[in-house]
């Protein structure tokens, strides 16, 4: 798994895309925190 997507809370995550292509290289997180780095 190479990407990180950020989900809203409550949504189940994304398994398709465009209808045939399988999304099977992404971490999924409902956090902030864990998706934008805080700047320096």
């Amino acid at each position: 798994m190479t990407k990180l997507t950020l989900v809203p809370v409550g949504y189940k995550k994304p398994v398709v895309f465009q209808r045939h292509s399988k999304i099977n290289y992404s971490y999924y997180t409902h956090s902030l925190n864990d998706f934008y780095r805080t700047p320096w």
